[in-house]
C-alpha cells in the first residue's frame, strides 16, 4: 500500500513529490482527509482561477502515475460529481495518523497516558505541514498543525511533571521557547519545570525576560497565569508541586483544544466545499 508524507518533505513511499502542481494537489487532497475537493477549489487554489478543468485532469493524471508508476489500476485519486478525493488507509497517511494521536493524547485522562501518545504524535513530526505547498488553505491547515503540535508538547512536559520527571520537562520546553517568545503558557510551564528541579533562580530569569518581552515588544503584561507563577516561585510556595498546579495548566490545554477544535471546524468548511 502506498504511504502518504506531508510533515516535512512531501513524498510517496518515501519520494518526493517534485513537480509543484502535484506537489499542492496532493496537499489539498491530504488536508480534506478524504473527502472531495472541487475542480473549482483546486483551480482556485493551484492555478489562482488561470487554468480550466483539462489542466486539473492533466495534474491529477500525473499523481495518479506517480502513486501507480505501474499502473496496476489502483484508483487513489478517486473522481466523483463532487470532484476528487484521496482514498487511502488512515495509517498510512503520517498527518492523519499524527493528528489523531495528538487529540487522544489532549484527551487522555492520565499523565501517563497523555506522555506515550503525545510521544508517539511527536515522533512522527518530522517538520512543517505542508512546508512545500503555497495554496492558501494549506497555509493556514499548517498553521493550525503547528499549534496542536506545540501544544501537545506543552501537555507532554506538562505529564513529565506530574509523573517526576521535571529535567525532561524542561528539556521538552526549552527547545520550544525559542520559536515561541510570547507564549506565556509554555514559559510559565518551563519557570515551573526548572523550581521543580531546583533552580528557582533559573525559573525567576525564564519568567522576568517573558515579562521584558512582552512589555517592550508588543506593549502588554503578563496574564493571570505568569504573574501567579511568578508570585509562586518567589514565595516558594508549596503549591508549585502539587496537584492544584497540575490541574492549572490542564484547564489551560483543554482551552487551547477546545479552540483549535473551533479553528479546524473552519478550515474544514473551506476546504470541503464543492462546486
Amino acid at each position: 500500500m502506498t504511504a502518504f508524507s506531508v510533515l516535512g518533505e512531501i513524498a510517496v513511499d518515501g519520494t518526493a513529490v517534485t513537480r509543484r502542481r502535484e506537489r499542492e494537489l496532493l496537499g489539498l487532497l491530504v488536508a480534506a482527509r478524504g473527502r472531495a475537493v472541487s475542480v473549482e477549489r483546486i483551480l482556485g487554489e493551484i492555478w489562482a482561477d488561470e487554468g480550466g478543468r483539462a489542466a486539473v485532469q492533466v495534474a491529477v493524471s500525473r499523481l495518479r502515475t506517480l502513486l501507480d508508476p505501474e499502473r496496476s489500476g489502483r484508483a487513489t485519486v478517486q473522481s466523483t460529481p463532487a470532484g476528487y478525493h484521496l482514498a487511502a488507509p488512515q495509517n498510512l497517511v503520517d498527518v492523519w495518523v499524527f493528528e489523531d494521536l495528538a487529540d487522544q493524547a489532549l484527551a487522555a485522562p492520565t499523565p501517563t497516558d497523555r506522555l506515550v501518545l503525545g510521544t508517539r504524535a511527536d515522533e512522527l513530526w518530522e517538520g512543517e505541514a505542508y512546508a512545500e505547498c503555497q495554496a492558501s488553505s494549506l497555509r493556514t491547515e499548517a498553521s493550525r498543525l503547528a499549534e496542536l503540535h506545540v501544544t501537545v508538547q506543552e501537555s507532554r512536559a506538562e505529564a513529565l511533571l506530574a509523573l517526576g520527571h521535571p529535567a525532561a520537562g524542561v528539556r521538552v520546553l526549552a527547545a520550544l521557547t525559542p520559536e515561541h517568545p510570547y507564549r506565556e503558557q509554555l514559559w510559565a510551564l518551563l519557570a515551573r519545570a526548572q523550581y521543580a528541579c531546583a533552580r528557582q533562580a533559573d525559573a525567576l530569569a525564564t519568567l522576568a525576560t517573558l515579562r521584558t518581552r512582552l512589555a517592550e515588544d508588543l506593549g502588554v503584561d503578563p496574564s493571570p497565569l505568569v504573574r501567579s507563577t511568578e508570585r509562586a516561585v518567589l514565595t516558594q510556595d508549596a503549591a508549585l508541586s502539587s496537584a492544584s498546579q497540575a490541574r492549572e495548566v490542564r484547564r489551560h490545554l483543554v482551552r487551547r483544544r477546545s479552540l483549535r477544535r473551533c479553528r479546524a471546524a473552519s478550515v474544514t468548511a473551506g476546504l470541503h466545499l464543492t462546486g
